[in-house]
C-alpha cells in the first residue's frame, strides 16, 4: 500500500510540477516561486529523488525474481551432432568380425525438460522475505532522501530570501553613507570641519557601495544553489514569492516528546529496523542449507539418426539431495550471519542515538535562534536611535566624523544581523521538523 501511495504521489508531482513551471512564469519569463512550489519541483526533478524512486522499482523487480523458484523451470533443447567412438567391450562378447568403432553417425534430438523444487527447507521463503524487506527499505530510503531534499529547499530558499533582504539593508546603508558624505561636505563648506572628514565619509560611502556589490553576488550564488537543489539549470532566472510569516511550530514541546516522535517517524530508523529483519532472514536462509532439498524432474523428447525423429525418449522422477559434508561451509556461514545480525542491531542502536542527539541539538538551536532574533531586534532599535542622535550631534559639531561612521557601521551590522537572525530562525524551525521526520507531511 505504501509503495502504491509513493507511485501515485510521484505521478501527481509529475503533473502538478509541470503545471507549476508553466504558471509560475511571469511576463518577463522569470519563474515566480513560493516555497511550496520549490518543494514540489524538487521532488519531481531532483536527481537524488529520481534515483531513490528507481531504487524502489529495482527492489520490486527483485521480489519477482525471488518468487521465480516457486514455479517449475521449463526448458526446451534441440541439437544435431555427428559422432564416432571406439567400442570397448569385453572380449568374446561380440564375434571377431564385429567393428571396433561405432559410427560415424548422425544424432538429431529435440527435448523438453521440467524441474520443480518441492521442498528446500525454507530457503526460497527466506530469500523472498529478504527481497520484500529490501523493498521496504528502499521506500524508507526514498522518504529519507525526500526529507533531506525538502530541508535543503527550505535552507536554500530562506538563504536566498535573506540575501535579498540583505541587499535592501545594503541599499539603505549606502543611502545613509551618501547622506553622511553630504553632511561632511556641507560642514566643510562652512569651514567647520577639515577635508579629512570629507575623505573619511567618502571612504565609508565607497565601502557601502562595495557591500551592495557583495550583496548582489550573494543573491546570484544563493539563487544558483536553490536551482541546483530543485534540479533546474543553475542559471534559471527565478523570483521568490516570500511569505514573511514565521512557520507555526510549537517551540514549547519537550525534548522527550520530540525524540519519541522522531523514533516513530524517522525513515532512517525504519530502514535500519528493516535491515535487522533482513539479517534475520539471511540467517534463516543459511540454516536451511542443513536440510534436504526435494526436486521433481521430468524430460520428454525425440532422438534419432535421421531428421524425422521417430524415436521417443522420456524420463520422470523425484530426487532428494541431503548435504553430508561441505568443509564446514554452512557452519561458518551461519556464524557470519549471526555476526552480521549483531552488527546491524548495534548500528541501529547507534542510529537511534544519533537521531536523539540531532533532535536535541535542533531544539537547542531553535531556542538560540528565537533569543537571537529578540536580541537583534533590540540592537537595531537602539542603533537606529543612536544614529539619529549621532547625525544631529555631528551637524551641530557635537561629535567627530569618526564617531558618526562608527555609529553608522554599528547600525548596518545590527540590521544585517537581524535579517540573518530572522531567516536563520525559519531554517532552525525547518531543521527541527526535519529531525522529527515530519517535514514532508507539511507539504502534502
Amino acid at each position: 500500500m505504501k509503495n502504491k501511495f509513493i507511485r501515485m504521489t510521484f505521478a501527481a508531482f509529475l503533473a502538478h510540477a509541470s503545471g507549476i513551471m508553466a504558471l509560475a512564469e511571469n511576463q518577463s519569463g522569470r519563474l515566480e516561486l513560493k516555497l511550496d512550489d520549490c518543494v514540489k519541483i524538487a521532488l519531481q526533478k531532483n536527481p537524488q529523488v529520481r534515483a531513490a524512486i528507481e531504487g524502489i522499482k529495482s527492489s520490486q523487480a527483485a521480489i519477482g525474481e525471488a518468487r521465480a523458484p516457486y514455479y517449475p523451470e521449463l526448458k526446451a533443447t534441440a541439437g544435431y551432432s555427428r559422432w564416432q567412438t571406439r567400442a570397448f567391450l569385453p572380449e568374446g562378447l561380440l564375434p571377431p568380425t564385429a567393428p571396433k568403432v561405432i559410427g560415424p553417425t548422425d544424432d538429431y534430438k529435440a527435448q523438453g525438460t521440467a524441474r520443480w523444487i518441492l521442498f528446500d527447507n525454507g530457503e526460497r521463503k527466506a530469500r523472498l522475505d529478504i527481497s520484500k524487506v529490501m523493498a521496504k527499505i528502499s521506500v524508507e530510503n526514498l522518504d529519507s532522501t525526500r526529507q533531506n531534499v525538502v530541508f535543503l529547499i527550505h535552507e536554500r530558499f530562506y538563504s536566498l530570501a535573506a540575501s535579498i533582504e540583505l541587499k535592501q539593508v545594503a541599499v539603505q546603508n549606502q543611502a545613509r553613507a551618501e547622506q553622511h558624505l553630504k553632511f561632511a561636505n556641507e560642514r566643510k563648506s562652512a569651514g567647520a570641519v577639515p577635508e579629512s572628514d570629507v575623505l573619511r565619509a567618502r571612504v565609508a560611502a565607497s565601502e557601502a557601495k562595495l557591500n551592495l556589490v557583495r550583496a548582489n553576488n550573494l543573491i546570484r550564488i544563493n539563487m544558483g544553489w536553490l536551482n541546483t537543489v530543485m534540479g533546474l539549470p543553475v542559471e534559471t532566472d527565478i523570483t521568490l514569492k516570500i511569505n514573511t510569516d514565521v512557520p507555526s511550530i510549537p517551540t514549547e514541546a519537550s525534548a522527550s516528546s520530540l525524540i519519541t516522535q522522531a523514533i516513530m517517524c524517522r525513515p532512517e530508523i525504519k530502514a535500519s529496523q528493516g535491515r535487522i529483519e533482513a539479517a534475520q532472514k539471511s540467517l534463516a536462509m543459511a540454516k536451511s542449507e542443513y536440510g534436504p532439498k526435494v526436486r521433481a524432474e521430468g524430460a520428454y523428447g525425440l532422438r534419432d539418426d535421421a531428421s524425422d525423429l521417430e524415436e521417443k525418449e522420456y524420463a520422470a522422477g523425484v530426487s532428494i539431495e541431503l548435504p553430508i559434508f561441505s568443509g564446514f561451509s554452512t557452519k561458518y556461514k551461519i556464524s557470519e550471519r549471526k555476526a552480521e545480525l549483531s552488527k546491524t542491531e548495534s548500528e541501529t542502536e547507534a542510529i537511534v542515538q544519533a537521531i536523539q542527539q540531532e533532535v536535541w541539538i535542533a531544539r537547542s538551536q531553535l531556542q538560540e535562534a528565537n533569543e537571537t532574533v529578540e536580541t537583534a531586534d533590540i540592537r537595531v532599535k537602539d542603533a537606529t536611535e543612536s544614529t539619529r542622535m549621532g547625525e544631529e550631534r555631528y551637524k551641530n559639531g557635537g561629535c567627530t566624523i569618526t564617531d558618526l561612521m562608527d555609529i553608522q557601521t554599528a547600525l548596518a551590522k545590527a540590521e544585517a544581523d537581524l535579517v540573518e537572525a530572522k531567516w536563520n530562525l525559519r531554517i532552525a524551525k525547518a531543521n527541527l521538523v526535519k529531525s522529527t521526520g515530519t517535514l514532508i507531511a507539511r507539504h502534502e
